[in-house]
């Protein structure tokens, strides 16, 4: 098996710009200029109010000449001076040592959002959880479906599911699953991205029934009752962004609808170079060579083109909901106001005004 090299970002600061605040030569040149500054105009305060010879009498005196000491002393004095300096430069670029990003990290130099900067994270979001007492089919079968949908998104499992021919077990799923997605959808989740997490099954009884065999035997046959938990998650866009830009696991569902988009001539043309990453597999093999040519060469920033993703995600999700709501002659403001805090109200019946 074959591992797969992931693209972490870099703790390093050697792909910041000269100018940027938190590259440590421009920090370090700020703080020069700042201390030259305050010194000068310390300076130009004395002499307005002062004479030469005040000005002269006030002026620093030259260090006393270093005592003839052990090599044992003046390493510890350099060693203990040469920490103070990092330390005051530290404070100054306002960060810990030890690596350019922190958690909660910001600069206390500059007034620019860093917030933006955050290591990849796992495991968050808004989670639910569908459940069903009452499903005809065996816990071996169930188990096997299952480890099928884990880790899809909600449209893929759906579709998994109607394209199997096991009509006796997958039925009750895709029902316990569409059901869910429309409670999702008014519950103003966005189920773009709600991912299933992972399953539990276990024993519900069994169902008796008669059947009436030859030379009018009657039997007994117990058919087995099952019960499924399916866990679904709302990915997060950070997340969303890792999985699908970095690590190319795109959704086949949303692979699937881009290709048509693109072929019925919907959008644009130009929709095509910022969809190069999830179209198809040959489209993705060229973004993975590209991705590891400017990482390489340390040109790639993550937390920028994270901070791109997701503002023009959450852009183009505002955009359609404002022309959902106008279709409907009602404002955004309004529906929102009425329906309280919901990501999402496409495809929901908008109250009346």
């Amino acid at each position: 098996m074959r591992f797969r090299k992931h693209i972490f970002p870099r703790v390093s600061d050697s792909y910041l710009p000269p100018d940027h605040p938190l590259n440590p030569a421009a920090a370090a040149a700020a703080a020069a200029a700042a201390a030259a500054a305050a010194a000068a105009a310390a300076a130009e305060a004395d002499t307005a109010g002062a004479g030469d010879a005040a000005f002269l009498a006030a002026a620093p005196q030259p260090p006393p000449a270093p005592t003839h000491r052990s090599s044992s002393s003046s390493s510890s004095s350099s060693s203990s001076s040469s920490r103070s300096s990092s330390s005051s430069s530290s404070s100054v670029r306002g960060r810990r040592r030890g690596g350019l990003l922190q958690r909660g990290g910001g600069s206390l130099e500059s007034g620019e959002d860093l917030s933006y900067i955050s290591f990849p994270k796992k495991g968050e979001g808004k989670v639910w959880v569908a459940s069903s007492s009452s499903i005809a089919a065996g816990r071996k079968q169930l188990l096997l479906l299952l480890r099928l949908l884990r880790g899809l998104l909600l449209q893929d499992a759906l579709d998994w599911l109607q394209a199997l021919a096991l009509q006796r077990s997958s039925s009750s799923l895709i029902n316990l699953l569409n059901k869910f997605k429309l409670l999702l959808q008014q519950q103003g989740a966005d189920t773009s991205r709600v991912f299933i997490d992972c399953c539990r099954t276990g024993r519900k009884g069994h169902v008796k029934t008669l059947q009436v065999g030859h030379n009018y035997r009657v039997s007994v046959l117990k058919s087995w009752r099952s019960c499924v938990s399916v866990r679904l998650r709302e990915v997060p866009l950070n997340e969303l962004f890792h999985k699908t830009f970095i690590l190319k696991e795109i959704p086949k569902s949303l692979a699937a609808a881009m290709r048509l988009v693109l072929q019925q001539q919907q959008l644009p043309q130009e929709a095509a170079r910022d969809w190069l990453p999830y179209l198809d597999a040959a489209t993705r093999a060229q973004h993975k060579r590209r991705l590891k040519v400017l990482n390489r060469q340390h040109l790639f920033n993550y937390y920028l083109a994270r901070r791109a993703f997701v503002c023009t995600y959450t852009s183009r999700t505002r955009r359609m909901h404002e022309e959902a709501a106008a279709s409907r002659g009602v404002s955004l403001a309004a529906v929102q106001q009425k329906m309280g805090e919901k990501g999402q109200i496409k495809g929901i019946d908008l109250p009346e005004f």
